[in-house]
């Protein structure tokens, strides 16, 4: 053991050690705000920092009623899931396209959406705004799901892109050979096998929709037809005071997303450097 450590180049030591650094500063405000969250008023005033002397689960449930969270909840949820649904079932197609079709002007298209990740939604978003009180179509939960699969695809789009030119074309003329249609071939041949892609596209979008704030804020007028994340903003006004109940509703919001990443965590690292090496 002395030896293997006398052995070790400077650099390598250097490299763990900023590595435990970096991983520390990451991992102590996770900490920091689940304990925050099991402790009570009088325990956090006079130790902010430290363990908490007794668990009050309390604070959830005065968070999750104080909160309304059972309605943001279930908004937030229809918001992600149809988010993710609609933004596969329309990123899937175009990458098929894109990547195996040989289209007139491809390259034209995919520089256009690859324009579409420089233009920050701020750019478009007063006319958006304009277009929806004129057509009367705020706080419906369509006019989110439409901007928030609008406002995302274009990344699921290079993902599917990329993973579909990584396939052999080989492969599809064989199907062509024994009769498979276009969209016999993209739905029986080649979206089943994106179940990579479609994990990251899931986690990626469904943070974007989950955790964003700007778009309900602006097109979710009605209190109850927000996410939880404007309702933790409007949230902390009530509870200003009442830090352990406003970290216990951070906990609330953040932990479905925790536990989506640790499910799909493999299938989110395939997903990313599916098509790395080809495409």
């Amino acid at each position: 053991m002395t030896k293997r450590w006398k052995n070790l180049h400077p650099a390598n030591v250097i490299g763990a050690v900023f590595l435990v650094i970096l991983f520390i500063l990451t991992i102590y405000p996770l900490i920091f705000t689940v304990m925050v969250s099991f402790k009570s008023t009088a325990d956090f005033t006079l130790n902010p920092v430290g363990w908490p002397k007794e668990i009050r689960l309390m604070n959830f449930v005065d968070a999750w009623k104080g909160g309304n969270f059972s309605v943001l909840f279930v908004n937030t949820v229809v918001y992600t899931v149809f988010t993710v649904l609609f933004t596969i079932i329309l990123a899937a197609p175009a990458g098929f396209a894109l990547a195996k079709l040989h289209l007139k002007g491809e390259k034209l298209i995919y520089n256009y959406l690859m324009l579409g990740m420089i233009i920050p939604f701020q750019t478009i978003m007063v006319p958006l705004m304009k277009i929806c009180r004129q057509l009367k179509i705020f706080n419906y939960s369509g006019t989110l799901i439409a901007i928030f699969t609008a406002t995302s695809i274009i990344l699921p789009v290079m993902l599917y892109t990329s993973f579909y030119k990584s396939v052999p074309d080989e492969i599809l003329e064989a199907a062509k050979l024994d009769g498979c249609g276009l969209l016999r071939i993209f739905q029986s041949i080649l979206f089943p096998l994106t179940k990579s892609v479609n994990a990251t596209v899931a986690i990626f979008v469904g943070m974007y929709a989950w955790r964003d704030f700007l778009i309900p804020s602006l097109f979710a007028t009605d209190p109850n037809s927000r996410t939880l994340v404007v309702g933790i903003y409007n949230f902390t006004s009530s509870f200003f005071n009442n830090w352990p109940v406003i970290f216990a509703a951070i906990v609330i919001q953040s932990l479905p997303l925790v536990i989506l990443f640790l499910i799909f965590q493999k299938a989110f690292v395939d997903g990313v450097t599916a098509g790395a090496v080809k495409g």
